[in-house]
């Protein structure tokens, strides 16, 4: 894999975080951290920070290597960047402490390096931080009968003809192999029960499973309340609106009933579990 050059940083700084210098990020961490709140509210203060920081595709990298970006920033995101750093930040405050965390919810073991991070949602990605403990799926518990699943085969055979995804370059005894089973609630079924969804959750957008691809989720976000409104809001660096946002999560679901190539078949969903529940 050829040596790259880290990306550049934004033009310049547009979320709160990404203004400050380092001492007064620790600082307005730790301030955040120590407001009062159930987990959904801390999740949802700690990350307001980030809101309008520009979508910059894979932001994160080794620091070294065949990715050189920066293992943490707080100044540009992508949809999974994004929510692994809000993961972290959810479990620590200190600057040091949230670049550690972060490396164990990218990497296997905590091990930074290309080959082994969780580059594959539904394969890697997924089961291994449930497996982790940092997240519960509860896809089946809110959608009941409602719930579908949808079968994802990758084999190297697969993996080499993908269309998608085709820089990734992995080594063959990195890619996994073998059927991921990922339940999911349709756009339809999601519309009708949209109040039923929980704030402190991560949603993942399914798409059907077409040759030529690794993978079924393409798109991930926060799911969260703002202080004083009962709308549910998905808090997501959007590849569309080229920053992070704020959209009501009525409104994704919506745009996500319009015919593409790739369609949408339905939404995922992963529960954050409480910090002091999980066993680094």
């Amino acid at each position: 894999m050829p040596q790259l050059e880290a990306q550049p940083p934004p033009y310049k700084p547009f979320n709160l975080y990404s203004l400050l210098d380092p001492a007064s990020q620790a600082a307005e961490l730790e301030r955040r951290h120590r407001a009062r709140g159930s987990l959904d509210e801390r999740l949802e203060l700690l990350t307001r920070g980030l809101v309008a920081a520009p979508y910059l595709l894979s932001a994160l990298g080794e620091g070294a290597g065949p990715d050189p970006d920066p293992r943490l920033r707080l100044d540009a995101f992508d949809c999974t960047t994004f929510v692994e750093t809000s993961l972290a930040m959810l479990h620590c405050e200190d600057l040091d402490d949230i670049r550690a965390t972060l490396d164990r919810i990218r990497y296997v073991d905590g091990e930074v390096d290309f080959q082994t991070r969780r580059h594959l949602m539904t394969s890697q990605w997924i089961p291994q931080l449930v497996e982790g403990g940092y997240v519960v799926d509860v896809t089946e518990a809110l959608g009941g009968k409602r719930t579908k699943r949808i079968e994802l085969v990758l084999t190297k055979g697969r993996w080499k003809r993908r269309r998608i995804a085709r820089t990734l370059e992995l080594d063959d005894g990195v890619v996994p192999e073998g059927t991921f089973v990922l339940p999911y609630i349709s756009i339809a079924d999601a519309q009708k029960m949209v109040k039923s969804f929980p704030s402190g959750a991560i949603v993942n957008v399914v798409r059907a499973d077409v040759p030529g691809t690794p993978d079924v989720i393409t798109h991930q976000g926060l799911l969260i309340r703002r202080p004083g409104e009962d709308r549910l809001y998905v808090r997501h660096a959007s590849p569309v609106s080229k920053r992070v946002i704020d959209e009501p999560f009525a409104r994704m679901l919506w745009r996500y009933t319009k015919p593409r190539k790739w369609p949408i078949v339905g939404v995922h969903i992963l529960k954050i579990v409480p910090p002091a529940e999980v066993t680094p």
